[in-house]
C-alpha cells in the first residue's frame, strides 16, 4: 500500500449508541485489514468501507480544555487537569455530488433518512438519489492519513462520531464548484501506519460555465439567473457542550438550535430588478417606493381587488440550480430550495471601477416549502 495524504468517510451510525458506550471498555473500532469500522456489540454491523474525497485542503484540531486551578497563594495555575476533549476540522474541495452520496457525506449535510430515487430530468438515464432538510444527524467517521508523520512512514488517524457543523457550496465564475464543510468529533483513535484508502472519485467537478440557475418570482414566471457568484450556507447548529459527568467525550450528538440555510449572490453589474424589488418592493415600474399608494397606521381593505393596508413586500420565490458534466451531456446534480426569501441588498463602487451589487438569501422550509439535493452517476 503506497503512503499517501488522504482524507476518506464512512457512515458511524452506533459511534452514540448507548450499548456500546456503556456495556464495553473502549477499544479501537477501525480495521484496517478491511478499512472500515467495527462494533461491539453483535447486534451492531459493521460499517461501509471508507471512501477517499478528493480535496485540496484539510486541517484538524484537538483541545483537551483543560481545567484549571486557581488559588491565592500560587501567581500561576497551582494544578491543571484534562477536561472535556474537543475534537474539530475541515476541509474543502471539487463538489461531486454523487461521491459524496456513495460515500454518506450528503448524509452528514442534509440528515438522517433513506434518500428517494429520482428520474433524470433528461431521458435516457439512470435513476439518482434526493435528499431532503432532515431534522435527525446522521453520525459518520473520517479518516485522516498523514504520509509526511512518523519519520514520513506515514500515520493515520480516524475520527469516530463525526458531525458536520457546516457546509457551504461556492459557485464562482472561471472556477470549478467548490464545497467545504466544518466537523466536530466524539473521538478519535491512532494509528502509527498510514492506511489510505485509495479509491477513485466518480466524474468530474462541476463546471461554471455550464452551471444554470433558474429563480421563479412568487406569482411569475421562471427566469434566468445571471450571476458572478453563488454561495450556499448550512450551518448545522449540532449540540458540542452535550458533555456528562462520568467521561470526556460527548454524551450524544443532536442538533440544538434552528439551522440556518442561506447564502449571497453576486450580480451582474447590469443587474437592477433584484435591488429594486428590495428597495421597492416590486419590479413594477409604476411604483416608486416601498408601498407605494398604502397608508400607514390608518390603511383600509375596500374589497377583494383594493386595499391601502401595508404589505411590506420582500422578494421570494423559488431558487434551482442545475450542475452537468463538463461536457454538457448530463445532468449530475440539481438544488432546489422551493421558498427563497432576499433580505439584504448592497451596491458599491470605488474610483470609475465597476459596481459591485449583491443580495443575501434564506431558505424557509415547511411542510409544502422543501430543500433538496438531487444527485446522480455520471455516465
Amino acid at each position: 500500500m503506497v503512503n499517501r495524504r488522504e482524507i476518506c468517510v464512512t457512515n458511524d451510525p452506533y459511534a452514540y449508541d448507548a450499548t456500546e458506550i456503556d456495556n464495553y471498555a473502549i477499544v479501537d473500532g477501525y480495521s484496517p485489514a478491511n478499512d472500515w469500522i467495527t462494533y461491539q456489540d453483535a447486534g451492531h454491523a459493521h460499517t461501509n468501507a471508507f471512501k477517499t474525497l478528493r480535496v485540496t485542503s484539510q486541517d484538524e484540531r484537538v483541545s483537551r480544555d483543560t481545567i484549571v486551578e486557581e488559588s491565592t497563594d500560587q501567581v500561576a495555575a497551582a494544578s491543571l487537569f484534562g477536561g472535556t476533549i474537543s475534537l474539530t476540522g475541515g476541509f474543502s474541495g471539487a463538489w461531486r455530488g454523487y461521491d459524496f452520496h456513495v460515500s454518506g457525506l450528503l448524509l452528514g449535510i442534509m440528515g438522517w433518512q433513506t434518500p428517494a430515487t429520482i428520474a433524470n430530468p433528461a431521458t435516457g438515464f439512470s435513476t439518482g438519489y434526493r435528499y431532503e432538510f432532515a431534522m435527525a444527524p446522521a453520525t459518520l467517521a473520517l479518516k485522516y492519513v498523514d504520509e509526511q508523520a512518523n519519520a514520513n512512514g506515514g500515520v493515520t488517524r480516524v475520527y469516530r462520531g463525526v458531525g458536520i457543523t457546516q457546509a457551504n457550496i461556492n459557485l464562482r465564475a472561471k472556477q470549478y464548484v467548490t464545497m467545504d464543510a466544518q466537523w466536530m468529533a466524539r473521538r478519535v483513535e491512532v494509528f502509527d501506519s498510514p492506511y489510505p484508502s485509495e479509491t477513485e472519485p466518480t466524474g468530474d467537478p462541476a463546471m461554471f460555465y455550464n452551471a444554470v440557475l433558474k429563480w421563479t418570482p412568487e406569482g411569475g414566471s421562471e427566469e434566468t439567473f445571471k450571476c458572478q457568484e453563488f454561495t450556499m450556507n448550512v450551518n448545522r447548529p449540532i449540540d458540542t457542550d452535550d458533555f456528562m459527568i462520568g467521561s470526556q467525550f460527548l454524551n450524544s450528538m443532536t442538533y440544538n438550535g434552528l439551522t440556518d440555510l442561506g447564502g449571497n449572490i453576486t450580480l451582474s453589474p447590469s443587474d437592477w430588478d433584484k435591488l429594486r424589488a428590495m428597495m421597492a418592493g416590486t419590479t413594477d415600474d409604476t411604483k416608486n417606493t416601498l408601498d407605494d399608494g398604502k397608508r400607514e397606521f390608518f390603511g383600509t381593505v375596500t374589497n377583494a381587488t383594493s386595499s391601502t393596508v401595508l404589505a411590506n413586500a420582500i422578494p421570494s420565490g423559488q431558487l434551482v440550480i442545475m450542475l452537468h458534466k463538463p461536457d454538457g451531456t448530463q445532468v449530475v446534480g440539481r438544488i432546489t430550495a422551493m421558498s427563497c426569501k432576499l433580505t439584504e441588498a448592497s451596491a458599491s463602487a470605488q474610483g470609475r471601477q465597476k459596481y459591485t451589487k449583491t443580495v443575501n438569501w434564506r431558505a424557509v422550509i415547511n411542510n409544502t416549502s422543501k430543500f433538496y439535493i438531487d444527485v446522480w452517476q455520471p455516465a
